[in-house]
């Protein structure tokens, strides 16, 4: 999927390129469009670009399965935890179910700290569209008024 994006900043040889949530979105609140109308996210420039520029940016989709995978096995150990913990009492049900979930998560979050920024999971900036600032953007615009 390609988007157009602003960059915000270059750091090395990653920019850091802020993605506007599209109307196309639906605002379901389950990724990080929830929390704004705007994410900013680290992007691998194969095209030579820099703060200010606007850009065509690929979006990985490799992300969306993993995600999901990442997403299902704490709920997968929650499960198994309720079960485990019936063995035992009830009131060790809800702490099983709870223990193994926190656990799973413990486990995943630096799983997915550490894909975050490997290269397969990060936008790619294919192309420059725009190399105006939007500062000046704003100034050109008031002077042919």
């Amino acid at each position: 999927m390609k988007e157009e994006c602003v960059i915000t900043k270059v750091k090395g040889g990653t920019a850091y390129i802020a993605l506007a949530q599209q109307d196309k979105c639906g605002g379901c609140r389950l990724c990080a469009f929830g929390r704004g109308k705007k994410v900013v996210l680290p992007a691998i420039m194969d095209a030579p670009c820099k703060a200010g520029d606007t850009v065509i940016a690929e979006m990985p989709t490799k992300e969306t399965a993993f995600s999901l995978f990442l997403f299902i096995i704490p709920l997968v150990f929650l499960g198994l935890g309720f079960f485990v913990g019936g063995f035992i009492h009830d009131i060790a049900r809800v702490a099983g179910a709870l223990v193994f979930c926190a656990a799973a998560v413990a486990v995943c979050v630096p799983i997915e700290r550490a894909f975050r920024r490997r290269r397969e999971f990060m936008p790619v900036i294919i192309e420059v569209i725009d190399n105006t600032k939007p500062v000046e953007k704003a100034e050109n615009a008031q002077k042919s008024e």
